[in-house]
């Protein structure tokens, strides 16, 4: 079974929308369900996930209003998966607070979210998985980088050595053609990330897709669960 994990869109109020990249890979049909980790705050988005798998499950973020859930288990046998939003956990994203709540949910692995992080990691004897936000939307848990200053990002033109040239002679120095700029990646839409589980039995292939220099990165990684054996002498 196919999963699409997506969560922390926040918009219109944090982000525009959806990067383009990721609506183009996510084609209905293709996937079996959809789980939200919460924050998708646009009803006309929350209704473009509805509509990409049969079976949608969502839990309430803190700038939701759509959802009543916060918190659920979904079974996929012999994996249980809880979800959560994550912004009930203090500290946000702490490794001992997401256990504990995951051993009160009984679950295998706990998707969360509201950190805009992506995380996957066991701990415990647990999986734990953050897919970070879908739009690169910021967040109050991380401070947001700073931008370079006018003085550093631009060179005064007295200073080039075409303009030293010019100074000396006299003569206007002709610039040769300059090669064409790739676009810039958009830094709202930078680090953007989401992700699929492939659930086979014990064993959950998770692939994450961050946009990273305006390029869609894949990553790869895998859970599988202990399986119980039973000693047929102690059974005799």
């Amino acid at each position: 079974m196919l999963v699409l994990v997506i969560g922390d869109l926040l918009l219109p109020y944090r982000a525009l929308d959806l990067p383009a990249k990721f609506r183009k890979l996510l084609v209905p049909g293709k996937i079996q369900q959809v789980v939200c980790t919460g924050n998708v705050c646009d009803r006309q988005t929350l209704d473009y996930l509805r509509s990409l798998a049969s079976e949608f499950h969502m839990v309430k973020g803190d700038y939701d209003e759509v959802s009543d859930l916060a918190n659920l288990v979904l079974q996929y046998p012999p994996v249980r998966i809880g979800v959560v939003h994550g912004h009930q956990v203090i500290p946000a994203g702490d490794k001992a607070a997401l256990a504990s709540l995951a051993r009160s949910m009984n679950v295998d692995v706990l998707l969360s979210g509201y950190t805009h992080q992506f995380e996957a990691y066991a701990y415990e004897g647990r999986f734990f998985i953050n897919p970070g936000s879908a739009t690169g939307a910021w967040s109050t848990e991380v401070p947001l980088p700073s931008a370079p200053t006018q003085a550093a990002s631009t060179t005064s033109s007295q200073d080039t050595p075409e303009a030293n040239k010019a100074t000396e002679t006299g003569k206007p120095v002709t610039s040769a053609p300059s090669e064409p700029v790739a676009p810039e990646p958009d830094p709202l839409e930078d680090g953007s990330e989401e992700m699929v589980l492939d659930i086979q039995g014990a064993v959950v292939v998770i692939y994450i897709y961050q946009l990273i220099n305006n390029e869609v990165k894949v990553e790869k990684l895998e859970y599988r669960k202990p399986v119980e054996t039973t000693d047929p002498a102690a059974e005799a």
